[in-house]
């Protein structure tokens, strides 16, 4: 007798689940077969399913809301790969734990604020919300606001020649073991005894 006969109270699926639930089952079996490993009866009839475990009775909120309810949870990861995009949140120019990591994580995500602040404002008239269907994507509404936005702040600070071993400084990578590559010593040579006999300007 099979782990599903044996617990009668498990509802049936639909045909498109059923064909969703075969791939499921089939990547768990790969997955567990590469790690040397076979899974159980139970692991391959788990993974034909999404548990969902709320407090609420069926009456308030049956199974089909409730998953429709939690695919919804994809605009919270859309949310986090903008602040990847858009603000490069997770590359921060400091060493993990710091108060320097600490700081650049505060600026961004402040910065991430003004950007939605200003987007709302902007785009007052542009269906967001979840509550009716959308045609725009908060991704492209923020990458127009971030791209102006940017520019006002260069804008504000023009170039000055004074700072600029300290721009270059800056700019360049921090020290480490592999240095970055030029070009070896006797073609350097090569290249100055040519410029001597006036056969290369580079």
């Amino acid at each position: 007798m099979s782990w599903q006969q044996t617990h009668p109270g498990l509802p049936s699926r639909d045909p498109l689940t059923r064909r969703k639930s075969r791939t499921s089952a089939a990547q768990s079996q790969t997955t567990r077969q590469r790690q040397g490993r076979n899974p159980s009866t139970e692991a391959l009839c788990l993974s034909e399913w999404v548990l969902i475990f709320t407090s609420l009775p069926p009456e308030v909120l049956c199974t089909t809301t409730a998953s429709a309810l939690y695919r919804v949870r994809w605009q919270v990861e859309l949310v986090i790969k903008r602040l990847k995009s858009l603000l490069n949140v997770d590359e921060l120019r400091a060493h993990k734990g710091s108060k320097l990591a600490e700081l650049y994580l505060h600026g961004k995500l402040l910065y991430a604020a003004v950007l939605e602040k200003m987007t709302q404002s902007r785009f007052a008239n542009a269906k967001r919300k979840l509550d009716n269907p959308r045609r725009l994507t908060d991704w492209r509404l923020w990458k127009t606001v971030a791209d102006d936005l940017n520019a006002g702040i260069k804008a504000c600070f023009p170039v000055d020649a004074r700072f600029e071993d300290d721009n270059i400084k800056s700019l360049s990578e921090r020290p480490r073991k592999r240095t970055l590559q030029c070009l070896p010593s006797p073609i350097l040579a090569l290249l100055n005894q040519c410029r001597e006999m006036a056969l290369s300007r580079v």
